[in-house]
């Protein structure tokens, strides 16, 4: 089961992440990095990502030794909603701010726009939700997604 979270589009809303961002290099990934993005997500199964995303809208990401080990984006941009989605570290540099810093980076911007922020999260995903917490996101509801794979024959 999912939940909806939202964030009002007030762009001041957005609470700062418990670290200084100063101590993170939060980095926007441009269209030369699609590779190394795409990469990044095949190795750590998002299985919502597909390379097209990059131009929906903006993507941001932590690197380390010039290696993405941590990235957010979007799944939905409008003028009106951002839906944020593929917030993804890898599991060796968690429990160091890098994804509520991406996201909170990714959300600013959008949200400074004018755009109500939304994101969808696994109920069971306790970390995750704990991140959106801190940047002043709250439950809307749950939903229920009904996922269907094609069957190779």
């Amino acid at each position: 089961m999912f939940c909806i979270v939202i964030l009002s589009n007030r762009w001041s809303q957005i609470r700062r992440p418990p670290i200084p961002l100063g101590s993170v290099k939060i980095e926007k990934v441009d269209e030369n990095e699609l590779e190394a993005l795409a990469k990044f997500y095949r190795q750590h199964n998002a299985e919502a990502w597909i390379p097209m995303q990059l131009k929906v809208g903006p993507y941001y990401c932590v690197k380390q030794d010039g290696k993405i080990v941590s990235a957010a984006g979007v799944h939905v941009v409008t003028p009106q909603i951002a839906q944020l989605g593929n917030i993804v570290t890898d599991e060796a540099y968690r429990n160091r701010g890098y994804a509520t810093a991406c996201t909170s980076v990714l959300a600013t911007d959008l949200a400074s726009k004018g755009r109500i922020i939304s994101l969808f999260v696994r109920t069971d995903n306790y970390s995750a939700m704990r991140v959106y917490e801190k940047l002043g996101f709250r439950k809307v509801r749950e939903v229920v997604f009904l996922v269907l794979k094609k069957k190779n024959l």
